[in-house]
């Protein structure tokens, strides 16, 4: 009978810890000041697009090592390269698109915001 109060008691003690940790979400591993959705860079610094090196025909491992992979690639259109970056103080984030064609040669260059293209 002792035993299994033992038991009993551990169970409920176990199911306590469980159920605590639970309704918390984990909140004791990140501070409170963050956001439970994490933090987001929101655009490139405009120096580091050196785009004026950038030119058609560059494969893109080339375009890489000049300017760095974007930050996301839409899986469904990996040959479609989307930098945003904000310059001029302005709030507007202008674009910095780039096609490739199915060999990774680049074959179009496109600026959002500024409507330039080559």
């Amino acid at each position: 009978m002792i035993e299994y109060a033992k038991n009993e008691s551990l169970q409920m003690y176990i199911a306590i810890i469980i159920l605590t940790l639970t309704l918390s979400g984990c909140s004791v591993l990140s501070p409170a000041s963050e956001s439970k959705y994490g933090t987001s860079n929101q655009g490139i610094p405009l120096n580091q697009l050196d785009t004026s090196k950038l030119k058609l025909g560059m494969r893109k491992t080339e375009v890489a090592n000049l300017i760095g992979y974007p930050p996301h690639i839409n899986p469904f259109a990996p040959d479609t390269w989307t930098y945003t970056y904000t310059k001029n103080g302005k709030q507007e984030p202008e674009s910095l698109v780039l096609i490739f064609n199915k060999q990774h040669k680049l074959i179009k260059i496109r600026h959002k915001g500024d409507d330039a293209t080559r």
